[in-house]
């Protein structure tokens, strides 16, 4: 087979430089011929088997597309091995009949199967012996003595030409002997190969089946076939990530599944939890996300904050619920518990929100409410007691709940990040994510001010090295302090300290103060703004404009940045009022050699109409959000 396989591959291989052999075979036998004929001016016996060569060769050459490679060469071998016995007899040995010879035996060995190559060489010989032999009889027959030195000398180069066949014989069967061992060899690392290829293809299939396996059981409910907590999770983290403005977070707990399990049996409970993703899919979709986050929890995720839109569903969800279950109103009483928390008042987050929608639906089931309690309702009416957050706010300070996240501040001419405000965040673990507007109040009214803001200080001071090489070394940090603490008597030492052992240049601090630090008494204040600017510190008036005597507050102590507030901002684009006032406190900032930060930009609008009248820098969600590092 191997053998077999090598004939095919090399008369497929071979076959263009055959047939290009035979053409230049073709147009030697002419150039030969025209040679002797044409400058030699002689016309011989070898000038007809120059002849004779090239009509052959051109008759093996034009029948390449009539007869298949292996009968062309046999007919080509043939015609060789004739022209070569006719140019012994003509000739008798000469450097023509030895090439025939050659070419002969070349090609017999290498194209054809052995048992061919060898009838077709042995056939060559005796020809070449017999015609040899005639040859020299017939022109020495007269002289016997000659005849048998002739006889002789023909007969020693006809053992030659035996000789020179089986040197060719060995050379080239050695040859083939070596490509079809390297045809077996490759042949063998082919087909391995091929098995392996096969075998990766099947494990490959078996791969991704395994995947989809994997994701379907890591990404889908295996009961109602809708998204489970960690498809959710993944999902509403990544459309809060898109830059959702708001969002409202609903969890649903519909029905008794223990008893419909205990009574009418797993099967009716997987239907009934089938019957709420359908339902839920039915009223919700396309409008909200929609999953599976718990045993009968599911949850609504939906920039359609209306709560009415919510509990109109909810009805359709219910009745739905009543026709597809009819055993509902006679074997069980379907109770309900539903709550929410809003993004991004409640969290930034899935677990934020989901923690702060949990709290909210804990208390409704304490107190029995059927209805769509919010986690803001709860806060204000039970969790928000400000003696219990006191305590936990303890607690956070000393096992450092609290986290500070950076909301950038953009260069409104270059477009670029040149500061960022550092905003403490708490993430209670009892109390879930905690809104500075509640723990701030809370914290200055009582005596955590001071260790509050120095571990918020000493938070920010050891994130700077991570703040430079995010944003680059020229990058500022404003942080806000509180009357409380800028008055205290250490607050400059403190300070100074915390950036000598964070390696932060004082200038690249910036410090927030509001106009509620004039309380803490003029004069004080004027001698401690003073002196830390003297040494390199910044400081920003925050909230400018809110309080009725700001004017003559800037107007005496050295401030280097007005920040005007919010309320401004959200009234520019409608309220020419509210657009002469920005106008007013941009001119003033400018005839006392302040910077400008406009905070709370939230639209285009706002950023084009600041960016017309003068404003330095800008800083709100519509450039980015306070995040972490």
């Amino acid at each position: 087979m191997t053998e077999d396989l090598y004939y095919h591959k090399i008369l497929a291989y071979l076959e263009p430089v055959y047939y290009r052999l035979l053409f230049l075979g073709m147009i030697a036998s002419v150039t030969f011929f025209s040679y002797e004929y044409y400058i030699q001016r002689s016309f011989n016996d070898l000038s007809y088997i120059y002849i004779i060569l090239a009509i052959g060769l051109f008759l093996s050459f034009y029948l390449r597309k009539k007869v298949p490679i292996k009968a062309n060469i046999i007919y080509t071998l043939i015609f060789l091995i004739t022209c070569s016995t006719l140019a012994i007899y003509l000739k008798g040995l000469n450097n023509l009949s030895i090439s025939i010879f050659v070419v002969s035996t070349l090609m017999g060995t290498l194209f054809l199967e052995n048992k061919n190559s060898r009838l077709l060489i042995f056939y060559t010989i005796i020809l070449i012996f017999v015609s040899g032999y005639f040859k020299y009889q017939g022109v020495h027959s007269e002289n016997t003595q000659i005849m048998a030195t002739s006889s002789f000398y023909w007969l020693r180069y006809g053992v030659g030409y035996v000789f020179l066949a089986l040197s060719i014989i060995l050379s080239v069967n050695g040859i083939k002997s070596y490509l079809i061992k390297l045809i077996e060899s490759l042949n063998r690392k082919v087909s391995l190969l091929n098995q392996t290829k096969l075998e990766l293809q099947i494990q490959n299939e078996e791969i991704k089946e395994n995947n989809k396996i994997i994701f379907d059981l890591a990404y889908k409910d295996q009961v109602t076939r809708i998204s489970n907590k960690n498809a959710l999770s993944f999902i509403i983290n990544k459309k809060i990530s898109s830059k959702t403005p708001k969002g409202a977070f609903y969890l649903i707990n519909i029905g008794d599944l223990k008893t419909i399990n205990s009574i009418l049996g797993e099967e009716a409970g997987d239907s009934f939890l089938k019957s709420i993703a359908d339902g839920l899919v039915k009223y919700f979709k396309p409008y909200s996300i929609i999953g599976r986050s718990g045993a009968k929890e599911f949850v609504v995720f939906t920039e359609i904050l209306d709560k009415e839109y919510f509990n109109d569903n909810i009805k359709k969800l219910k009745n739905h619920l009543l026709e597809n279950n009819p055993y509902i109103e006679t074997e069980y009483s379907m109770q309900t518990y539903l709550s929410s928390s809003l993004y991004p008042n409640d969290g930034e987050s899935f677990d934020q929100l989901y923690r702060k929608a949990l709290i909210a639906m804990e208390y409704g089931r304490k107190n029995l409410i059927d209805t769509l309690v919010s986690y803001e309702n709860v806060f204000l009416e039970d969790l928000s007691e400000k003696e219990n957050i006191k305590k936990e706010i303890e607690i956070g300070i000393v096992e450092e709940e609290f986290i500070v996240y950076y909301q950038e501040k953009i260069n409104i001419k270059t477009g670029k990040v040149c500061g960022l405000e550092a905003l403490a965040r708490w993430d209670s673990k009892k109390l879930g994510m905690i809104g500075p507007n509640v723990f701030i109040p809370i914290i200055e009214n009582s005596k955590l001010t001071i260790p509050f803001s120095e571990m918020i200080v000493k938070r920010v001071l050891q994130d700077f090295k991570r703040i430079k090489i995010k944003y680059g070394g020229d990058i500022t940090v404003s942080i806000n302090i509180s009357p409380v603490h800028i008055i205290y008597k250490d607050f400059k030492n403190f300070l100074m300290d915390q950036c000598k052992l964070n390696n932060v240049e004082n200038d690249k601090i910036e410090l927030e103060i509001t106009e509620n630090v004039m309380i803490q008494g003029f004069e004080q204040i004027e001698k401690i703004v003073n002196d830390l600017r003297q040494q390199g510190f910044k400081v920003s008036l925050d909230d400018f404009g809110t309080g009725y005597s700001s004017l003559s507050y800037i107007s005496k102590i050295p401030i280097d940045i007005l920040k005007i507030d919010k309320s401004f901002i959200d009234n520019i684009t409608g309220n020419k009022r509210a657009k002469v006032m920005i106008e007013s406190i941009i001119n003033i900032a400018r005839a006392y050699s302040m910077s400008v930060v406009a905070e709370g930009v939230e639209t285009k609008e706002q950023v084009e109409m600041l960016t017309s009248l003068g404003c330095d820098i800008v800083q709100g969600y519509y450039y980015s959000r306070p995040n972490p590092l």
